[in-house]
């Protein structure tokens, strides 16, 4: 499996070979035309051929392994509020500034695109910080869910605590 580089905002990524560890600023430019995740080879002086995934995102993704809960709430145009509709557990499987990346536990196939979420979990920091983010269901493929979160302030304990825990 090819490890993860993350392309930087000036189109540069870091390389770091397997074998001996040499570390390698490269400008990735010539691939700007690519999406989001794409593969190369590299080959490193040492003679050490890998490969590895080019990952371009606004923030960067980590990978967790948390279970949490979601409550999916709809807006009430009566009450104009929003309203809890029906609760389930989750695994998180990675996390990033603006959103996480999640699996449904269970059989229920209760979730949409669209769907407004109310999430719960704790991250494996030292404290065991607990996060609480309304968010909203961007795409589902089987059983894995991306979510958006809805805001991201850098006021919230939430956000606080998401911006510490992704921290290198």
């Amino acid at each position: 499996m090819p490890e993860n580089v993350f392309v930087n905002k000036d189109n540069t990524a870091c390389f770091v070979c397997p074998a001996c560890n040499k570390a390698k600023i490269l400008d990735i430019s010539k691939y700007d035309y690519l999406k989001r995740a794409y593969i190369i080879k590299c080959k490193c002086p040492c003679g050490h051929v890998y490969s590895v995934k080019l990952e371009k995102r606004q923030y960067y993704r980590k990978k967790i392994n948390v279970y949490g809960k979601y409550t999916k709430i709809r807006f009430s145009d009566k009450t104009k509020r929003y309203e809890r509709q029906h609760k389930g557990t989750v695994l998180i499987k990675s996390i990033s500034r603006t959103g996480i990346r999640m699996s449904r536990l269970g059989t229920k196939n209760d979730l949409k695109v669209g769907d407004k979420l109310l999430l719960e979990f704790r991250i494996d920091d030292a404290k065991g910080t607990l996060i609480k983010k309304t968010a909203s269901i961007v795409w589902i493929k089987h059983t894995d869910i991306g979510v958006e979160f809805d805001k991201t302030e850098s006021f919230t304990p939430s956000d606080q605590a998401i911006a510490f825990y992704l921290l290198p």
